[in-house]
């Protein structure tokens, strides 16, 4: 059996010129699994063959492949709900991933924009609706997320909860300041308020030298930090955004918070 996996959650290159890899929720959901699967799989872009099935193309060879299976994640683009039952005829598989409640998406947030039907009519919720009601196994990160689709879902529904690899952490070692460093790691670019929370107890604390604040995911195309929060750009050190691979290097604060 030959697996085609596909995700919606996938970053663009991180310098000029650089590849694209695994979405933060695209790699925790999928990626970091993948080497132990013991099918043969690839990964890459969802495509109509024009025929009767789907194909996948590989993002490093451009390859077309025939798939048995297609596992999907925040796929929402037109035409795949409409394909799935004539590909289900030929004999393909499709499990969908659910690790986000998108009909809940706060409007503060870019992808509740982004992906709003009126908006976006090739690239929606109401599309991924009608692919995830098709999909023949729904995996779902939560109860929550398996109650909400519940009634929503005809094939089976399998919570698979997310999971940490703690070898990919060092254990912190106290920096010895007086001021400990308070920081966050994660993109600034699809929030929902949550930082700007914050203000009134890390703003004050920093402008008065009592914490010193980092943020672990700076990209030049996103709000920095400091203007969630208020605060003058010299009051926050920042490291750049990094690929899934080495994200956990990010996580150098002495104190980390999660809004």
């Amino acid at each position: 059996m030959k697996i085609g996996i596909t995700s919606g959650d996938w970053q663009t290159p991180l310098t000029p010129g650089g590849d694209h890899r695994w979405g933060g929720s695209g790699w925790a959901r999928i990626g970091q699994y993948l080497k132990y699967l013991p099918e043969d799989t690839v990964v890459g872009t969802l495509a109509w063959n024009n025929k009767d099935h789907f194909v996948v193309i590989d993002h490093l060879t451009k390859e077309e492949c025939e798939v048995d299976t297609v596992v999907m994640q925040r796929l929402m683009h037109k035409g795949i709900n409409e394909h799935i039952s004539q590909a289900q005829a030929y004999g393909q598989k499709f499990i969908s991933d659910i690790d986000d409640w998108y009909w809940g998406v706060s409007p503060s947030n870019k992808a509740f924009s982004h992906n709003h039907p009126k908006n976006n009519p090739n690239e929606n919720t109401n599309h991924y609706r009608g692919t995830i009601a098709k999909s023949d196994v729904v995996l779902c990160s939560t109860p929550y997320l398996q109650n909400q689709l519940r009634s929503l879902v005809k094939g089976e529904m399998v919570l698979l909860e997310n999971t940490i690899d703690l070898s990919r952490f060092t254990q912190h070692v106290d920096s010895g300041e007086a001021s400990p460093t308070v920081g966050w790691v994660g993109s600034t670019a699809h929030r929902s308020g949550d930082i700007e929370t914050l203000r009134g107890v890390l703003d004050v604390m920093a402008k008065r030298g009592e914490v010193k604040l980092y943020h672990g995911g700076n990209h030049m195309s996103y709000p920095t930090f400091a203007s969630l929060l208020n605060v003058p750009d010299e009051l926050v050190t920042t490291a750049p955004l990094h690929p899934i691979e080495t994200y956990a290097t990010l996580m150098s604060m002495d104190i980390g918070i999660i809004p």
